[in-house]
């Protein structure tokens, strides 16, 4: 866990835990065909969670590493 999103989790307890992984897409040989079922592409790219406490927030992928400075315009979009 890095330190920014330790400190986002001093200001405010979460209701995720920090050790909580981003997704990753599962290959199967055919989708499910239940009702309630959803499927998008897996495009290659970055996986990450936001945590969030009051205007504080950092964004870290599944190693604990923060995300926040390379995505301002996602950090902008959480804040409002």
């Amino acid at each position: 866990m890095s330190a920014n999103i330790s400190r986002v989790i001093a200001l405010a307890p979460l209701p995720v835990g920090l050790d909580t992984s981003p997704m990753e897409a599962r290959l199967v040989s055919e989708l499910r065909r239940e009702p309630g079922w959803q499927f998008e592409p897996n495009w290659e790219g970055f996986r990450c969670l936001a945590f969030r406490a009051n205007d504080e927030v950092e964004l870290g992928n599944k190693s604990g590493t923060s995300l926040t400075r390379d995505f301002p315009e996602m950090v902008s979009m959480l804040r409002a």
